[in-house]
């Protein structure tokens, strides 16, 4: 979705026949109800940064220019320099905003909060190592006794399968991806990860944070750990375009 699109609905600025439009459209579209939920919580973000910044009395200094006790060019010249010291304080309280909004690098500065961490709520039963993920979800299946979907990472070149393993409530692929191990775990849960910086790459949703990226498809919440950042990311998107499908 064109983001200059939600701005402009956000702010009103869409004809009737485009907000109709829109509204069906937002009905609809689960995702795009959460690309507007998060630009209006950007807005006001910056909002609220701006606000919050105080700013310097300026009326006393202000008076003088009305009505000057000295010719000394620095009365008039040191209230400008105030003024624009506290708009350039402004500006940077809106600019580390949108800083932490658009690089990944600042904003996940939090870790997987600890409900969200599926691997923990309940010990491991069984492992499997081996080179085939087909073989993987199988022995993970007679073990979990509930569908789960096939991960393979086929179209993600580099990756290189591990083995499974499974609590009673979750399930693992783990792979080796440039030389760094990922784990991608599944739980039949939603929640617990909305406290993510919230991306979308094609249909799907994914939440970032400092150790992991995270996404819901067909009532499973995934998280994908280990590696580096760059690595979960490629990891998770190609993860996700196969978590749909459930056997």
């Amino acid at each position: 979705m064109n983001n200059i699109r939600i701005q402009n609905y956000l702010d009103n600025q869409l004809s009737q026949s485009e907000l109709e439009q829109f509204a069906a459209e937002l009905a609809s579209n689960p995702t795009l109800k959460k690309e507007v939920e998060a630009l209006k919580t950007f807005k006001s973000h910056i909002q609220n940064a701006c606000l919050s910044e105080q700013t310097p009395n300026l009326l006393p200094i202000l008076s003088n220019i009305t009505r000057p006790t000295s010719i000394n060019w620095l009365n008039k010249v040191a209230p400008l320099a105030i003024a624009g010291i506290a708009i350039f304080a402004i500006g940077l309280a809106a600019n580390r905003v949108v800083i932490d909004q658009t690089n990944p690098t600042v904003a996940i500065a939090k870790s997987l909060p600890t409900e969200a961490k599926l691997y923990a709520k309940s010990p491991t039963v069984m492992r499997w190592d081996g080179n085939n993920a087909v073989q993987g979800a199988a022995i993970l299946r007679q073990k979990f006794y509930r569908p789960i979907p096939t991960i393979t990472l086929s179209n993600l070149e580099g990756s290189n399968f591990r083995g499974t393993e499974c609590g009673s409530c979750w399930i693992n692929f783990i792979y080796d991806y440039k030389g760094k191990s990922y784990n991608i775990y599944g739980r039949c849960e939603k929640g617990n990860l909305n406290s993510g910086l919230i991306f979308s790459s094609g249909n799907q949703t994914f939440y970032t944070f400092k150790d992991a990226v995270g996404w819901y498809d067909k009532d499973m919440t995934y998280v994908c750990t280990g590696g580096n950042e760059l690595g979960r990311n490629l990891v998770a998107k190609a993860a996700a375009q196969q978590t749909s499908n459930l056997h």
